[in-house]
């Protein structure tokens, strides 16, 4: 059924122009940056505010942040995933491909992959933010001074920058995924 849907890769391949890429490219990198930019300014944060000596709520405050941080991440994970399987799906092309030329049926193809890449980028960006907030309140009341564990807090952010790097859109990726998803293995 897929392989009816767009007859080849060569049409994706065409639809994926240099603008069509450079816009995906520059949505990624700058729901990258936007993390690792305010990670940068936690950082100086916790570094001016060194030495300064947190409360027990301050302490029980920044635990609190962590659990729902990672309960939130491992939501964001699974969310994202599915977000992006659901979006980018021969089911979800098969809409636009009602009366509609290669062509037209190519280049919906190629939108819906760069919403799912949006989606499941917003997802983590969003644990990522949440990881971060523990971050800034802990290095604002000294919590990450005293107890550096809740640093473990970044991790969504280092996980959404590597695989933000890990999938960066080049045509290579991009049709690589785009067969997985669409083009029928031989049996």
């Amino acid at each position: 059924m897929s392989s009816q849907i767009i007859t080849s890769t060569a049409s994706f391949e065409d639809a994926l122009t240099p603008k069509s890429l450079k816009t995906t490219r520059f949505i990624q990198f700058a729901l990258m940056a936007g993390a690792l930019l305010y990670a940068f300014a936690i950082i100086k944060i916790f570094f001016y505010n060194q030495g300064t000596k947190p409360s027990s709520d301050d302490t029980d405050s920044v635990f609190t942040l962590t659990i729902t941080h990672f309960i939130f991440f491992g939501i964001a994970l699974m969310v994202s995933r599915m977000l992006s399987n659901r979006i980018f799906s021969p089911a979800r092309l098969s809409k636009f491909s009602l009366a509609s030329d290669s062509g037209a049926v190519a280049q919906a193809c190629v939108t819906l992959q760069r919403t799912a890449i949006v989606s499941r980028l917003a997802a983590l960006e969003g644990a990522s933010f949440m990881g971060l907030a523990a971050c800034i309140v802990g290095a604002t009341n000294g919590v990450l001074d005293s107890e550096p564990k809740y640093w473990v807090n970044m991790a969504s952010t280092i996980f959404l920058v590597l695989f933000g790097i890990m999938t960066f859109p080049t045509k290579e990726n991009l049709t690589a995924w785009f067969e997985r998803k669409f083009v029928q293995s031989p049996s």
